[in-house]
């Protein structure tokens, strides 16, 4: 969603490493017998915890910056996310505006830091995220043993504060608004849409994105991925003081939700449009699968 106010935060972060990281830049590796085990052990029964991967997509558009000025379901995701930690998970995440940015999958609660600071992007490429999670999912699934991998939960989370744009038709046309719509795949600039199709067979359709949300959960190797996507709102007075623009957010609200929710199902996980006091994550399931 575009936002023409100007929204300006202010957020002190001790440490912040930023990498562009476009899905064809690191190729899917190839598993093999000496790979990491990463299996904890469950200090009370001694017996072998499977492992649990996070990966939480952020979009960093100007609109989720509204929808979310106050940074509260970062906030408890960073809480959860730490919960997962201590139980033995490891967490990671994605963010996205034109650009994608990634943070590896990690113990250490601070290398989420960047997902604090405000970017204010231009767009919001969720199709170009989804296929850099895959990447991203499917080379940690190639560093576990292969004895390990097929116990693997990864649960994929994408926050988002409005429709994915930009929203390219077949043919490589698109909304004026858009003008990257028009543009032959090979003029793409470096580093934005990171996966603009080749062919101009449409960017960000609810088809486009289906395709990409099966790949991702259909990883083989793995013991389960699944895909969920939370929408945050806050009450539209709120909405309206901070950003003017109350009543174009709920409508945009209205026809995500017609979107995400059967997104959601293709990625065998849960849609949830919340507003501050709902319950965000609560209903996503993060136990370890059992091992033998």
């Amino acid at each position: 969603m575009r936002l023409m106010n100007c929204i300006v935060f202010t957020v002190i972060i001790t440490s912040c490493a930023r990498t562009e990281t476009p899905p064809d830049s690191h190729p899917i590796r190839e598993a093999g017998p000496d790979t990491d085990t990463d299996v904890e052990v469950d200090t009370d029964t001694e017996l072998p915890v499977a492992p649990v991967r996070a990966l939480v997509l952020v979009d960093k558009s100007a609109s989720n910056q509204c929808t979310d000025a106050s940074r509260d379901r970062l906030a408890e995701i960073r809480e959860r996310f730490s919960d997962l930690i201590d139980d033995g998970a490891k967490v990671g995440y994605v963010s996205y505006t034109n650009m994608v940015s990634t943070g590896g999958f990690t113990t250490d609660l601070d290398d989420l830091a960047p997902l604090l600071l405000p970017d204010d992007g231009a767009a919001s490429d969720l199709q170009g995220a989804i296929a850099t999670a895959r990447v991203f999912v499917a080379n940690d699934i190639a560093s576990l043993n292969e004895a390990v991998a097929p116990y693997t939960k990864y649960v994929v989370i994408a926050v988002t504060g409005g429709m994915p744009e930009p929203a390219c038709t077949a043919g490589c046309v698109g909304p004026e608004i858009y003008a990257i719509c028009e543009f032959e795949p090979a003029n793409i600039p470096p580093g934005q849409y990171v996966d603009y199709p080749t062919d101009c067979s449409g960017y960000n359709l609810e088809s486009s994105l289906s395709t990409r949300i099966a790949e991702l959960v259909d990883l083989p190797g793995a013991g389960e991925i699944t895909f969920h996507i939370r929408t945050p709102t806050d009450p539209m007075a709120e909405l309206d003081a901070l950003c003017g623009i109350g009543n174009l957010i709920q409508n945009e609200l209205v026809v995500s939700a017609a979107l995400y929710a059967p997104l959601a199902t293709v990625g065998n996980g849960t849609y949830l449009e919340s507003e501050p006091d709902d319950p965000f994550l609560d209903d996503i399931n993060f136990d370890p699968l059992p091992m033998p």
